[in-house]
């Protein structure tokens, strides 16, 4: 297909196309379409599919050119788009379309979003606050209370005996007295606060970091992820039969809390995303074919038995993305956060 289109960079965001369709490539499709279509329409005194074209354009024109278009057009910008090697993060946006018609040259414009540039800020200046943990009384006290509601077990409350017999039902079998389930149960805590906190102390990190480079997502890419999410959401509704208003009421929410925490949840992900990505590509971060080779094999045996193509290149290249990003994560961290 040869250059058909002019390229205008209209912002950092937002690139547009001044597309042309040549005449004879849009009527080919047109008629390809209306012949399609003839065989479809049932017209009294006519067989099936032995309308002539020329009445059958009487009524249906208006739709096959439209339905042409729709089909053409997105041919012509995707050869646009990836002959400019961009990479677009929201549906296009179509514009100044002329009336269709066939034998005519076709001429409108299309903008698309692509993701600026951005410049790593200064990591060291993310700084983090160490939070310690500490596991008071009252909450060791508020587990065994409520394992003393259990009627499962049946030695007396308070006991060496009910410690033991409780300490199983926890999975905690070398308890032996109160004073050993005590020292569990605290233990237990502790390193609940600990992976909580450490948390807490990483999306600190993170969001500093974004902060520090300026990563500021166009507005069409987080409403194009919202509505992916959305999409997804009721395609599972769907298969559970679950009902939207059955789950609205169920969770006391409404459709509007819904959309607003989608496109929440599309903003922090495509800010991780970017600034992940730009922080690996600064730090020269990458993923080794040995590296790949691991993980997929990892992957497949914890998998066992479940048939994949795990060969297939498109999934190795996702799953190398989804490493990449996760290595850079862990290189940040090892940086920022405070050593204790």
């Amino acid at each position: 297909m040869d250059k058909t289109y002019k390229v205008k960079k209209v912002n950092p965001e937002t690139v547009e196309f001044e597309i042309v369709i040549p005449a004879d490539a849009f009527t080919k499709s047109y008629n390809t379409l209306l012949a399609q279509e003839s065989k479809k329409v049932d017209i009294k005194g006519f067989r099936k599919g032995a309308v002539p074209k020329e009445l059958l354009e009487v009524q249906l024109k208006p739709e096959i050119l439209e339905q042409t278009f729709e089909k053409i057009a997105p041919i012509y910008v995707a050869q646009a788009v990836s002959t400019e090697e961009l990479n677009i993060v929201a549906a296009p946006v179509y514009k100044d379309i002329p009336k269709l018609d066939t034998n005519k040259e076709l001429t409108f414009k299309v903008d698309v979003t692509v993701m600026p540039e951005f410049k790593l800020g200064n990591m060291k200046k993310v700084k983090v606050e160490h939070k310690e943990t500490k596991v008071e009384e009252k909450e060791i006290d508020a587990v065994i209370a409520d394992l003393e509601k259990r009627d499962d077990i049946k030695a007396k409350k308070g006991t060496d005996a009910w410690a033991k017999e409780a300490g199983e039902r926890v999975a905690l079998d070398q308890v032996k007295t109160m004073e050993d389930f005590r020292k569990e149960i605290a233990k237990l805590l502790a390193d609940q606060k600990h992976h909580i906190v450490h948390q807490e102390m990483e999306s600190d990190a993170l969001n500093q970091a974004i902060k520090l480079s300026n990563i500021t997502i166009p507005a069409r890419a987080i409403e194009y992820e919202a509505f992916e999410r959305e999409h997804s959401f009721m395609h599972n509704l769907e298969e559970r039969k679950v009902t939207l208003d059955d789950f609205l009421k169920a969770n006391n929410l409404t459709m509007e809390t819904m959309k607003e925490m989608w496109k929440k949840d599309a903003k922090e992900a495509l800010e991780a995303d970017v600034f992940l990505n730009l922080y690996a590509k600064e730090n020269k971060i990458e993923i080794s074919d040995e590296e790949l080779k691991e993980e997929v094999e990892n992957i497949k045996e914890k998998n066992k038995g479940v048939e994949y193509d795990y060969d297939n290149k498109e999934w190795q290249l996702y799953i190398k993305r989804v490493m990449l990003k996760e290595k850079a994560f862990g290189d940040l961290m090892d940086k920022v956060l405070p050593k204790h």
